[in-house]
């Protein structure tokens, strides 16, 4: 837009009436016409003021009634920037109207001077005046005006704030000007916006006139436009709406208005229109102005009409005009069919590139993308000048990126302040982000997004996108940035989202239930339900039963509207949360019922084979059977169902399955008659599509009880586990790194695991190093080294040590475990020996003992000693990934010792191997021998040894043990006298560590 400047230089700011209140010598009449003119030009209605303005001019003959009414229209002209038409009416005035002339024509003459920049002739002017009449405005004042007017923002700005705030105060249309153009013009000093806003606000409190209006919303509605082309800012459409409607209320007195003028307004026009998404006016708009329009709008208009842009065209607009140059540059962001022409045309044009660095960057950015090579001059003048801005040091970046070249740190931190101290473009922000991502610096784009949030309207949301994709971000980080949001009610999803990635389940559920409660419907519900499952399925605890209960409800309110996932979600949870039997299969059945179930895709088919699977091994037989919505009746191959409770069955099942329906009397008589066999309605429909199932995760078969041998598949299944099993076992015992949860897949196999390998002699026991720590490290005691402890019977002492600590998760399976087991009479395994099939039955006699055991282990801990490790989380997001091999007790024990500095004590080799690939502190890790008192090792230590269990002793025990036994050797007759058994068992155990190159150098007779 042009500049904002005074056109009434004596009454400034407010609606004036000229001066007819002083004139005496002519009509009453032409007074009466000029003040209705006023209301008309000052309304906005410009066409109709000038229609009646000439048509007056017209009919007066009297020659000084003509002049005013003159006069008056060269205001008007002047008003609308017409500098033309006011010097023409002027000289009109001047030439034939002389003798009438008046204060009010000389100030017209001022406004052309300071317009036209003829200082001597303004201030001679002035003089003039000041002679005629003493109470005139002040020398600085005019100064002021000149400099605003002919365009020395900073020579009026200058003078402007050498005046006293009194004399500051007492215009501020002329300060907001001032600041505006000097925001505009010169820097962007958020000072200037500031003072500009203050000043324009106290004019719109006094209802200015329409131009000055339009002028100072004008002002308003380029920020506007500017933000949303620069940072895709937000704006309120109201806003721009009521600007628009003022500007086409100008543009209709249009023939009025010069050339320069209608063309700024046009193209302004033409942003609001872009700004405010109105399509097909924009389209409209610019083929009725292309002329005008073209410069700055045709590239738009070619992407809106989808029509092929004229490069030809275009490049000799480039060569005459920045503006375009810069537009087309822009071009590059865009990968497309045009870039690779647009990056032709600059490799022949490099001089174009060096107009502006922002191009160059454009220009950087497409020839990396198109894989092109930069041009030397370019490459050249960036290197020469990195230090410049953010623009060269960021394209600098890119090539040694594109190069494979190291980024140093002190480069990232460069590129940082430049970051901190500069308005980024939008486009170049987003790509700051990817590169910060790349280069591995997840920190620095939270920073940034923390302290440009403000600015960019899509960057909160962009950044969410980029913490669930990185795998290398912290959670601290994470969470830094959430607190930072200051309003985080449109990204609850987001936030959610990443929590659950980051297995943070507690914080996802709250988000997720955050949009439940803004917004009730099917998918906000689905994502509470869903993450409080996961909880429960992981850690075997509600999150919120009343907020999962409130969802479930819900669903379950409107399962019409649900789909067969959604239905099998809700009886999932009926199921193995709620363990809500009936209502769980009522819901799962009555849907099932309702279709074909031989046209389900096999994922459906592959969520209720799951459901069949968990609820088998899940529940007992007398929990699931006999409920009044899964109970279906079986005799002489036929089924009987209850039509009153199951009213939509489709055909296939009477047809295929031979399910007959029976009212609810006949029901009666039946389930009273032993002869029928009453089963689960759920379990034995999808016995029959079990086959059917194409599942990578299990399986599946159908049991024909009618043959010989029913079992032979399931033999099958179990000798296949039962290798899979021995093998792992065995490479375990070879020494692959096999942690403990993939060997058992269950901590309540862990007991027997540890036990197994410490009794069978074939197998090796790998423990991880013994690494001695001081009791100012506090330990975590983990499951295997509490039921390793338990074995030797050392677990008793170890508790008793002020520095040993065991996790909540460990405690909380240890209580829910013996509930477990005292529910239980007997405990019943199927597996394969020898090719046969096995069952091994665990008696509530065995049952018992084992439960006074876990009983005195759980006694053992004090509750002062239980640290909850249930939300510690490694910073990397991917990390929950790893509890495919570790287990989750395992997982949050690494998580907490990296968190609080604990040492993790474990007997699970895998941990430690976790620790070196992540590269912790591997002294932080240990078995539990480090526990123990140092005499009580070397004993403990021959017999695990013997067991083949390694590592017993660290390396400060070795050496003590080597200085001892090499003095035992010295001052011993080993020729005549036998060492002690117990000696030679440690030379063994030094020889088998490797520290003994040659038992038979020492000459040692061994047992």
């Amino acid at each position: 837009m042009l500049l904002n400047w005074i056109s009434s230089l004596i009454n400034t700011g407010k609606i004036e009436q000229s001066n007819i209140g002083i004139q005496n010598n002519y009509s009453s009449e032409v007074k009466t016409l000029l003040e209705s003119l006023n209301e008309h030009f000052y309304d906005g209605k410009i066409s109709k003021t000038f229609e009646l303005l000439n048509a007056a001019i017209d009919k007066h003959k009297h020659k000084e009634s003509k002049y005013y009414l003159l006069l008056k229209k060269a205001e008007y002209f002047l008003e609308l920037r017409n500098l033309e038409k006011t010097k023409e009416i002027l000289g009109l005035l001047n030439k034939d109207y002389n003798e009438y002339a008046n204060r009010r024509y000389k100030e017209f003459l001022l406004s052309i001077y300071s317009a036209e920049r003829k200082e001597k002739d303004f201030f001679e002017l002035v003089r003039d005046l000041r002679a005629e009449k003493d109470d005139i405005k002040s020398n600085d004042y005019f100064k002021i005006i000149f400099y605003l007017n002919s365009g020395n923002i900073e020579e009026s700005k200058k003078l402007f704030n050498s005046l006293s705030k009194e004399k500051q105060e007492k215009n501020h249309l002329i300060a907001g000007h001032i600041f505006s153009n000097s925001y505009n013009y010169l820097n962007k000093n958020e000072e200037d916006l500031k003072k500009a806003n203050t000043y324009y606000k106290l004019v719109l409190e006094t209802n200015p006139s329409f131009l000055i209006k339009l002028h100072i919303k004008g002002f308003f509605i380029q920020i506007i436009i500017n933000e949303y082309f620069r940072v895709k800012k937000e704006f309120k459409n109201e806003v721009v709406i009521e600007y628009k409607e003022l500007l086409d209320k100008l543009l209709e007195a249009e023939k009025f208005l010069n050339q320069q003028y209608i063309n700024e307004l046009k193209n302004f026009k033409a942003y609001l229109l872009l700004i405010l998404d109105l399509k097909n006016d924009y389209i409209d708009f610019y083929e009725k102005n292309s002329e005008i329009l073209f410069d700055e709008h045709y590239l738009q208009y070619c992407n809106y009409k989808n029509i092929n842009i004229n490069h030809s065209l275009i490049q000799k607009k480039v060569l005459q005009n920045y503006k375009v140059l810069l537009i087309y540059s822009s071009l590059l962001l865009i990968k497309n069919e045009n870039t690779k022409i647009i990056l032709s045309y600059f490799n022949k044009n490099t001089e174009l590139l060096l107009k502006s660095d922002t191009i160059i960057y454009f220009y950087v950015f497409a020839s990396i993308n198109e894989n092109t090579v930069i041009s030397k001059n370019i490459a050249n003048y960036i290197n020469s000048n990195l230090e410049k801005n953010l623009e060269l040091y960021f394209s600098h970046l890119l090539l040694k990126k594109n190069e494979n070249k190291k980024i140093e740190n002190i480069e990232i931190t460069t590129l940082f302040n430049f970051l901190e101290k500069t308005n980024i473009l939008n486009d170049i922000i987003f790509e700051v982000i990817d590169f910060l991502m790349e280069v591995k610096k997840s920190e620095l784009y939270i920073k940034l997004a923390i302290l440009k949030q403000n600015e960019f309207k899509n960057l909160i949301g962009y950044i969410l996108k980029k913490c669930y994709e990185d795998k290398e971000i912290k959670i601290s980080d994470f969470e830094n940035f959430i607190k930072a949001i200051k309003d985080k009610s449109n990204y609850y999803g987001h936030i959610a989202d990443v929590y659950f990635k980051f297995n943070r389940l507690d914080k996802a559920f709250e988000f997720y239930y955050k949009i439940w409660e803004k917004n009730k419907n099917i998918i906000s519900a689905k994502n509470v339900l869903i993450t409080g499952l996961h909880n429960f399925e992981k850690y075997k605890n509600r999150l919120s039963e009343e907020n999962e209960n409130e969802v479930l409800y819900y669903l379950q309110s409107i399962q019409k509207e649900l789909d067969f996932t959604d239905i099998n979600l809700i009886s999932y949870f009926n199921l193995f949360v709620n363990r809500d039997v009936n209502n769980a299969f009522g819901i799962i059945n009555k849907k099932i019922l309702s279709l074909n179930i031989d046209e389900l895709d096999n994922e459906n088919k592959m969520q209720l084979a799951s459901m069949y699977f968990s609820s088998i091994t899940n529940f007992k037989d007398r929990e699931i059977d006999g409920f009044q919505k899964n109970t279906i009746y079986y005799k002489n191959k036929n089924y009987y169902l209850d039509k009153e409770l199951f009213q939509d069955v489709h055909e296939i099942y009477l047809k295929k399955f031979k399910i007959l329906l029976i009212d609810k009397l006949e029901i009666n008589k039946i389930s009273d008659d032993k002869t029928y066999e009453q089963k689960s309605l759920f379990h034995s429909i999808i016995n029959e599509i079990l086959e059917t199932v194409d599942s990578p995760y299990f399986k599946v078969m159908k049991v024909d009880w009618g043959i010989e041998k029913p079992f032979e598949d399931l033999q099958k299944i179990l000798s296949s586990q039962n290798l899979q099993s021995s093998n792992l076992i065995k490479k375990y015992s070879e020494g692959k790194e096999i942690g403990f949860w993939s060997l058992s897949k269950g901590y309540d196999k862990y007991f027997n695991l540890i036990v197994k390998l410490l009794e069978k002699e074939n197998l090796n026991f790998n423990s991880c190093r013994v690494n001695f720590k001081d009791k100012n490290t506090p330990k975590l005691l983990t499951l295997s080294s509490i039921i390793f402890l338990n074995y030797w019977d050392k677990l008793d002492t170890v508790l008793k040590r002020e520095d040993v600590y065991i996790q909540k998760s460990t405690f909380d399976y240890l209580l829910s475990y013996k509930e477990k087991l005292n529910k239980e009479n007997e405990l019943l395994y199927v597996f394969e020996e020898d090719g046969k099939l096995c069952k091994n039955i665990i008696t509530k006699k065995q049952i018992t003992l084992f439960l006074d055991n876990l009983k005195k282990i759980i006694n053992n801990i004090a509750y002062v000693k239980i640290i909850d490790d249930t939300k510690s989380t490694l910073l990397f997001k991917e990390s929950f990934s790893i509890t495919e091999y570790i287990g989750i007790q395992e997982y949050h024990a690494i998580a907490l010792s990296f968190e609080k500095n604990y040492q993790l004590i474990t007997e699970d080799r895998m941990l430690e191997v976790i620790f070196e690939i992540l590269k912790f502190n591997t002294t932080m890790i240990s078995n539990s021998l480090s526990l123990l008192k140092r005499e009580d090792i070397i004993d403990l230590g021959i017999t695990l040894h013997k067991k083949n269990y390694k590592y017993v002793f660290d390396i400060t025990i070795i050496q003590s043990l080597l200085d001892n036994l090499i003095n035992l050797l010295i001052n011993s007759d080993i020729t005549t006298n036998k060492l002690p058994e117990k000696v030679i068992n440690l030379l063994n155990i030094l020889n088998d560590y490797g520290f003994l190159e040659k038992r038979d150098r020492l000459k040692i007779c061994v047992k």
